[in-house]
């Protein structure tokens, strides 16, 4: 990582790559498109939260029938680790998305637990 800093300070054109998402507002690192675009629901909450109610919505519906598919989707889906810091690599507890990321764990963990307990 420093030898890439090192040439960044000696590189203005390097640097100036670099910074094109920022400047031109330009994203061409073909590994984050593609994330971007295969997985429509990782940039919106909204949708991720909907796929989400959807998810408990079909498990209590399916659990009221009596017919449950095979298990696909569990608690570790859920899991997700704390949000780090892109620059000390550490969890910073003033940022509101690790406030975020602590009342949504919360929440889904909550309505996990009511379907669960639906189970007869």
């Amino acid at each position: 990582m420093s030898e890439y800093l090192n040439r960044l300070i000696k590189d203005d054109d390097l640097y100036n790559l670099y910074l094109i998402h920022k400047t031109d507002k330009e994203i061409n690192n073909q590994r984050l498109i593609e994330e971007y675009n295969s997985k429509p629901w990782q940039r919106d909450h909204i949708l991720a939260a909907n796929k989400f109610e959807c998810f408990v919505c079909r498990r209590v519906h399916e659990m009221r029938q009596k017919v449950l598919p095979p298990q696909i989707i569990n608690k570790s889906h859920y899991n997700c680790p704390k949000p780090i810091s892109a620059l000390t690599l550490q969890v910073n507890p003033t940022n509101d998305w690790v406030y975020s990321w602590h009342r949504a764990k919360e929440r889904a963990e909550e309505i996990y637990r009511r379907v669960e307990n639906n189970k007869n």
